[in-house]
């Protein structure tokens, strides 16, 4: 039983210490720029609703030539 609460330990120290190196690599400023870039990423995309008005819209004029 021993063993389990050492490797438990362990693991909870590795754990710990993994949890801390990912939010120190989060806010970071050297990664400020490439965080920025993809938080505003899903606006650059079109709207779906005037992508699909201009589908319509394109398929319209193509059925009436």
């Amino acid at each position: 039983m021993e063993l389990y609460s050492a490797l438990s330990s362990v693991f909870t120290v590795v754990s710990f210490l993994l949890f801390v190196g990912i939010v120190g690599w989060a806010w970071s400023g050297r990664r400020r720029e490439a965080f920025a870039a993809a938080a505003n990423a899903p606006f650059a995309l079109p709207d779906e609703a005037a992508a699909e008005a201009a589908a319509a819209r394109d398929a319209g004029r193509g059925a009436a030539r």
